[in-house]
């Protein structure tokens, strides 16, 4: 209700002077007699202002993402700065610096203190508690009850018990657990009584809730009519999630809570509404309960039982604790101590209708969507019209042929029946009745012929739902009808369809034999339908899984009935569009990873796609991510900056396989490949060398007859058994790699043949329909059907594969729904240029009709090939290839544009990666990548036995990385001097490249220089920061950077230098335009080949201008590594101020997993063996650089020494970097 004018004269704000607070977060101030604070709850008002503009809003946004949860206790905490609730306390915030009107204020947050709750509500609590940590004498550290049968969110202790969201398909529902199952009756107990004494106590928490947020609330549940979890009275939180932490006394919870223990957003919570935490730990006398912090507004509040906080889950929150006392060892700490937090809170989808309800399923089990446009009155179902939806029904076309009442009546007849089902289906405990079902037809009215409104009839028939007489009169009615068809039918000698079995489906009872047609046919409901052609058995026979086959049949029963994929069958309603709509079918018939089938608005798209929807399960979903095309850029010929931003993102898988093929993978593929050659097997279950014959015929027959229906099943059986031998990879190291092998060329052979068709297709087509309407192939009946559906006017023309004459096993004709996208054009006139929607239509057909994955398989096959012409079939045996292929998704490498728009784009889309893949040093002989290559290629082969190889130790000395050191303070001193030293010598030829000390490197001196950006007066200004990033991230090492200035006033400027020196020195000219552009941009500046270009500078530049870098530096005289890092990470660019941490250090080199890492492992400070998680890994880099400062560079280097190199943490990363480099030339001694 609106708040009296004269309010904001009343009430009177101090600001609050917290002690060692950080400048950046923000000033509280205290407001008494506010009037949004509930005088049934008292306490402080606490009010944070906010300034609203965007860039304002924007830094603080980042500098609240740099922060973690603070682990001191409650002096400690205060001693940082932070400030305490405590209950009975509202936290406001309020837009606008300057304003000081109370009724602007949104409620942040509010602390309830074990006293406003009621005893019974707190006895509930406790006695749920209980049940779901079980009895005290029977807990364990590791599990207790609830965590048997609850969903669990993420991948720490963290359980669901409620509703969930589904992150892809954004489908809301109970969670998976709730099902019936053998063992389920306890959980579903212990759920309900959970979820109700969570709720009771929850809404105790609303109650004392300011009564604006109350009404919002409400308003919004009864308006959308949103379940209400627990009980009726809950209409605020929609869903329960339980955190469950053993007390063992760490002040993280990362370890059990995962993300949750962690500093996190929760950012897929409602923003308007809160979320609500209720503590139930259980832990012995005298511990501290822990603390939960909005780290970005530096308060918190201490976590002691039956105290609540309320808080908007959209800021950035965690927590700490529980802490024993002083001294308590943590071997004695109880097995039934726990930390037990419930949060309830609001899904987004859910208050924001953007989300589906999975609400029941049909008879044959499939789920009954309410979709978003049902949900929303607003919506306009007169969308749905014929040129959106390819199938004929009766409520949108009825009125052809029926008269008003008939068409009325059958239609609210019809929904009738739905609706009685779908009530049958709620539990039989709830006794939901319906006994007078007139009300249901009377309370509608419509126009009959004459114009006139009247109600609907009321139908004698409708079945009433419940009570003694549900089924009595529609039994006697049924009985009745089914004896007079008996006695007709003795008259006709067959049995009629209506005599059938119940149950016995429908697609049994007839059959079509024209080819041509939609067959819809279960071979297998009836003994007495033609079996057709007998299958050829498949040289490598693998029994196909009863889910593959149940999958298969779903798949090919979608494609008929146009719909999407057997995951996302729906039945009333659809999410997103079906055949109709924005989308195609082309893509809609894809795998779920390769094309996003198009929604009614934006809105639905993002849910449907999974991607930034602020809806969700509580935690890091594992959403399959999903491709985008970004629309063309207006610009003058060039990309737009989405464009290149998203080649630049989607090019992190080619670089993968750069990574994996250093030394150190290689050399370990060696010695596995070694070892496994002495248990080579010589029985194996498979008849390997029958598939090799048959992989060589198949082969030729690609090469000489690519067109023939031999050829087809020769394909079809090739893929089958390379999918045979995909699972047999559990056998011996040895021969395993011999089946890598082959399913990777199977794919790369499928791959070549379906590009053929395709090319043969294009030569069909410029033949003309003159021709085609006498070629008998299977490939120019269907290039002649794709001819004449462009032609026409029909958007989604079906073509069986029978009709053109393609069979592969099983023999059932498969339909190909084709979306006629020119369909629009086609009215009075024929269309020119068909060629390439034609060819690229015929290649979609028969993916469908192979039922391939097409996105995936074409650009596995690009992998695959450039792999073998470069390197040769011997790397798909290796184990890292293979790791790449086994796991390769539609997503990994960049497609381009999409196929059915614009072909097969091969010169385009592997250019870069062909490219990359040259430069490798494992190409190069001299390497040591390539020297260990090329001896696991000749082992492989059988060409180098076991005693003839030499596998070179990748492990350095102490002593050879003292040497490096030593060796380059003698070149710092004269970098002249004649030596025969080869480390020395190689210095002299690229210092910036191996000098290990950082600071005295010459393009690292050069930049502090006056022609470099590291000045002082010109490093804090938009200038600098975009010269050092180019240098870093562009020219660095190029003899642009050598010989001409560093600094460069805008992205402009750079240009015009870069056009000034290329028109006058030809020799810049020549390799500004050669491969690689050496003479502005190396892109092996730091060893293998990055995608570092000139071409990338406007990007860079806008970035600068969006970046309120003045402000930053001028507000963090000193800012801490890590700081800095958060702040330009966008720009991959780290101009750093102030000294990092051991830690913070750690975390970097972790982050970058480069030289640093290789460095530590050649010492041996770091094991081969990775921690898994990444606080593990940090941990170990800690302890390993520790040893290095503390013990070894002091023991080794005198004070003289490490203050003449410069040593410090940043220079002992550098050093590590170059001394894995330096060791692969064998250019330092072991000696000392």
């Amino acid at each position: 209700m609106p708040l009296p004018s004269r309010v904001a004269s009343s009430c009177r704000e101090e600001p609050l002077v917290v002690q060692g607070r950080n400048t950046r977060l923000p000033d509280l101030y205290e407001v008494f007699d506010h009037p949004k604070h509930p005088s049934n709850n008292p306490g402080r008002s606490i009010v944070i202002k906010y300034d609203t503009r965007p860039i304002a809003m924007k830094d603080q946004k980042q500098f609240e993402e740099s922060l973690e949860v603070p682990l001191g206790q409650r002096e400690e905490l205060k001693a940082q700065g932070l400030f305490e609730l405590r209950p009975g306390d509202y936290v406001f915030c309020r837009p606008g610096l300057e304003n000081t009107d109370p009724r602007d204020d949104i409620t942040i947050g509010w602390v309830v203190g074990p006293e406003k709750h009621s005893q019974k509500c707190k006895h509930a609590l406790d006695e749920a508690t209980d049940s779901a940590l079980g009895p005290k004498e029977t807990r364990t550290a590791t599990e207790v009850p609830l965590e048997r049968g609850a969903e669990r969110v993420g991948e720490g202790r963290c359980y669901n018990i409620a509703i969930s969201v589904e992150l892809p398909t954004g489908c809301i529902a109970p969670q998976a657990a709730m099902k019936p199952s053998g063992n389920c009756e306890q959980f579903h107990k212990l759920c309900r009584v959970l979820s109700t004494a969570i709720a009771k106590i929850s809404m105790e928490d609303m109650d004392l809730a300011p009564v604006d947020l109350q009404d919002l609330i409400r308003t919004r549940t009864e308006m959308l009519g949103l379940p209400r979890v627990g009980t009726h009275g809950n209409y605020a939180f929609q869903t329960i999630q339980c955190n469950i932490a053993a007390a063992g006394g760490l002040a993280s919870l990362a370890a059990q809570l995962a993300s949750f223990g962690e500093a996190h957003f929760d950012d897929k919570d409602c923003p308007g509404h809160t979320t609500n935490m209720q503590v139930a730990s259980q832990l012995p006398e005298g511990w501290d309960p822990g603390y939960f912090h909005l780290v970005g507004l530096g308060v918190f509040v201490a976590l002691d039982k039956h105290t609540s906080f309320n808080f908007q889950g959209n800021r950035r929150h965690g927590a700490s604790g529980p802490f024993p006392p002083p001294g308590t060892d943590l071997s004695s700490i109880p097995a039934w101590a726990y930390r037990f937090t419930l949060i309830s809170y609001p899904p987004s989808r859910m208050c924001n209708q953007k989300c589906r309800y999975r609400v029941a399923a049909t008879p044959s089990s499939e789920p009954i969507f309410l979709a978003p446009e049902m949900q929303n009155p607003e919506y306009d179902p007169s969308k749905v019209t014929s040129t959106t939806v390819g199938s004929a029904n009766f409520f949108r076309d009825g009125h052809h042929f029926m008269d008003n009442k008939s068409h009325v009546e059958f239609a609210i007849q019809s929904l009738y029946r739905q609706t009685h089902y779908l009530l049958k289906q709620l539990p039989a405990h709830l006794g939901v009745q319906r006994l007078s079902t007139s009300n249901f037809f009377n309370d509608i009215t419509y126009l009959n012929e004459e114009g006139e409104r009247v109600a609907v009839e009321a139908w004698e028939w409708a079945p009433p739902l419940g009570g003694e007489e549900e089924d009595v009169s529609w039994n006697d009615g049924g009985r009745s009808y089914r004896s007079a068809t008996a006695r007709a039918e003795s008259a006709v000698g067959g049995p009629s369809s209506t005599s059938r079995a119940e149950g016995t489906p429908r697609d049994t009872a007839r059959q079509s034999t024209a080819s041509g047609s939609i067959v819809r046919v279960n071979a297998e409901a009836s003994t007495s339908t033609n079996p057709g052609p007998s299958r050829k058995r498949c040289w490598v026979e693998i029994q196909t899984p009863r889910f593959l086959l149940d999958k298969r049949r779903l798949e090919a029963e979608a494609i008929r009935q146009g719909e999407r994929a057997p995951k996302r069958l729906r039945t009333t309603g659809s999410y997103t569009a079906n055949h109709g709509g924005k989308g195609s079918l082309g893509k809609a018939a894809m795998g779920e990873d390769e094309w996003i089938s198009s929604a009614s608005s934006d809105d639905d798209l993002e849910t449907a796609k999974g991607g930034k929807g602020k809806g969700g399960t509580k935690g890091k979903g594992k959403g399959v991510v999903k491709r985008q095309r970004t629309k063309a850029s207006k610009g003058k010929g060039k990309e737009s900056k989405n464009t290149q931003s998203e080649v630049l993102a989607s090019q992190g898988f080619v670089f993968r396989l750069m990574n994996f093929s250093d030394a150190s993978h290689v050399h370990a593929e060696l010695n596995k490949l070694l070892a496994g050659a002495q248990t080579i097997p010589t029985d194996m279950a498979v008849d390997v060398e029958e598939y090799d014959d048959r992989y060589e015929g198949t082969t030729s027959m690609i090469e000489s007859d690519p067109l023939s229906l031999n050829t087809v099943r020769a394909v079809f059986d090739m893929k089958q058994g390379s999918d045979a031998i995909y699972a047999m990879v559990q056998q011996s190291e040895y021969a395993n790699r011999q089946h890598h092998k082959r399913y990777a060329l199977a794919k790369l052979r499928t791959w070549k043949w379906l590009r053929s068709i395709r090319e043969a297709a294009c030569v069909l087509i410029k033949k003309g329909k003159a021709s085609l309407r006498n070629e008998k192939s299977w490939l120019g009946r269907l290039v002649l059907q794709l001819i004449y559906a462009h032609e026409s006017s029909e958007r989604y023309p079906t073509i069986s594969s029978g009709a053109v004459g393609f069979h592969v096993p099983p023999e059932m004709p498969v339909d190909f729904i084709y979306d006629n996208r020119m369909a629009w054009r086609a009215f009075g006139h024929v269309l020119q240029n068909m060629d390439e929607p034609v060819a690229d239509a015929v290649v979609e057909a028969v993916r469908t009709w192979m039922r391939w994955d097409l996105l995936k398989d074409v650009k596995l096959g690009w992998f695959v090939e450039i792999v073998e012409e470069q390197l040769g079939d011997a790397a798909l045996t290796m184990d890292y290839v293979w790791s790449i292929v086994a796991s390769f998704r539609s997503s990994d490498v960049s497609l381009g544009a999409p196929p059915a728009r614009s072909g097969y784009k091969y010169e385009r889309d592997t250019k870069l990666f062909r490219e990359t893949l040259t430069d490798h040093p494992i190409m190069d002989t001299t390497s040591h990548e390539g020297h260990l290559y090329r001896q696991y290629r000749d082992f492989l082969n059988g060409d180098l036995s076991p005693e003839e190889l030499h596998i070179e130790e990748l492990d350095g000395s102490w002593n050879q990385y003292a040497d490096m050191w030593r060796k380059a303070l003698e070149y710092t001193r004269d970098p002249d001097q004649v030596t025969d030293d080869k480390f020395i010598q190689l210095l002299q030829g690229d210092a910036d490249f191996y000098l290990p000390i950082r600071e005295k490197a010459p393009s690292r001196v050069r930049s502090r220089s006056e022609l470099g950006p590291y000045r002082a007066e010109v490093i804090t200004t938009p200038a600098g920061i975009f010269s050092a990033v180019v240098w870093r991230a562009i020219t660095y090492r190029s003899e642009f950077s050598k010989n001409h200035s560093m600094t460069f006033e805008s992205s402009e400027a750079l240009a015009a230098l870069v056009r000034s020196i290329t028109e006058a020195n030809p020799t810049a000219a020549a390799k500004q335009n050669s491969k690689g552009n050496t003479y502005f941009c190396d892109r092996k500046a730091y060893g293998q080949p990055t995608r570092r270009s000139m071409d990338l500078h406007p990007l860079y530049w806008d970035s600068i201008q969006q970046k309120v870098w003045s402000k930053f530096v001028h507000a963090n005289p000193k800012p801490t590594f890590s700081a800095a890092i958060k702040y330009f990470q966008e720009d991959k660019g780290h101009p750093l101020k102030g000294e990092p941490t051991v830690v913070e250090m750690a975390q970097a080199i972790v982050e970058l997993d480069a030289g640093a890492i290789a460095g530590l492992r050649a010492l041996k400070f770091l094991t081969r063996t990775w921690p898994a998680t990444r606080g593990a890994k940090v941990e170990a880099v800690v302890e390993a650089l520790g040893a290095i400062i503390q013990e070894k560079m002091t023991d080794t280097f005198t004070e003289q020494e490490m203050e003449e190199a410069g040593f410090d943490l940043l220079s002992l990363e550098h050093s590590l970097c170059k001394f894995s480099r330096a060791l692969r030339l064998n250019v330092l001694s072991k000696d000392i």
